[in-house]
């Protein structure tokens, strides 16, 4: 049970997928949380004052303690809340904090497979996405990254997968055969009720138009 918890406010832009792993991590813990969305192309000053790198999340703690980065603010949440997403074995929670950061690195692929403006930057982009994927079929257990445990890994790629499955053309992709493991655990991640729930009104047409509008060859 959750107890005497501080009062959390997650300051989001709602097409960012930083900001739905810490809300896939709230709903998994059931802890209640206020989420305040903002438009990143003009932001209030006084997020200004509380991003020191004008990104979003920022979990704001009791009204006054900002934090920052997505994977620092699911620790700040998994340390204080059950049930515990990280192991306890340092060995392996560290190995599970470099792979988290390794899927902010498979997002910066993405990021450049959905702004190519030519084929052949499209085609390079997404050649090297599904590269850095199968990387994780070495890693990945079954049903969740870790096994029969979801764990914070799985609150940080899920997103990723998600919008991959927006999209035909990389969801049906020929290069998921070279990762089974991998493709199994996006498929399972796309599925789970609390990923599907983490998600804003609208999200798959939101995330199409913000697609289209960013120039992608892939429309």
């Amino acid at each position: 049970m959750n107890q005497s918890l501080p009062h959390l406010e997650l300051v989001s832009f709602s097409l960012c997928p930083y900001v739905q792993r810490a809300v896939i991590t709230l709903k998994l813990k059931k802890v209640p949380y206020e989420l305040k969305a903002i438009d990143l192309r003009d932001p209030p000053e006084w997020f200004k004052k509380i991003s020191p790198m004008g990104k979003v999340p920022v979990l704001v703690v009791d009204h006054q303690t900002p934090l920052f980065e997505s994977a620092v603010i699911n620790e700040y949440l998994d340390e204080i809340t059950e049930p515990r997403l990280n192991p306890t074995d340092p060995l392996q929670k560290a190995r599970e904090r470099a792979w988290i950061e390794y899927g902010s690195e498979v997002f910066a692929d993405f990021y450049r497979v959905y702004t190519a403006e030519s084929e052949s930057d499209f085609k390079g982009a997404v050649a090297e996405m599904f590269d850095d994927l199968q990387k994780l079929d070495f890693e990945v257990k079954g049903p969740w990254f870790r096994g029969s445990d979801f764990s914070l890994v799985d609150t940080s790629f899920a997103p990723l997968f998600l919008r991959l499955s927006l999209i035909p053309k990389l969801w049906n992709h020929e290069a998921w055969l070279q990762m089974p493991k991998v493709r199994a655990w996006a498929e399972a991640l796309v599925r789970h009720p609390v990923v599907r729930e983490s998600c804003p009104p609208d999200f798959e047409a939101g995330m199409i138009a913000y697609v289209k509008e960013s120039g992608s060859f892939l429309f």
